[in-house]
């Protein structure tokens, strides 16, 4: 089975090499490259992927797909590829 591409992504990877380098090495130096990478992107027409959850009962009703931390912060989840 060949995996799906989507050229809307293409240039994430720069992303995930800056997420890479912060978990090898969490620091606030990393953490800036990170948000850096993901400012380049954006100027570039840089795309991210959502996921939602979709109401069964009215398909007209989503919500985005977040996650709790144990701060008990709410972050949105988005994927880079």
């Amino acid at each position: 089975m060949s995996e799906y591409h989507n050229t809307f992504l293409d240039g994430n990877e720069l992303i995930d090499k800056a997420i890479e380098q912060f978990y090898s090495s969490r620091n606030e130096e990393n953490l800036i490259a990170i948000l850096e990478t993901i400012r380049q992107r954006m100027h570039a027409d840089g795309h991210f992927i959502l996921p939602v959850l979709v109401d069964e009962e009215d398909d007209s009703q989503f919500a985005l797909r977040t996650i709790r931390t144990k701060d008990g912060k709410y972050w949105n989840v988005a994927f880079t590829s």
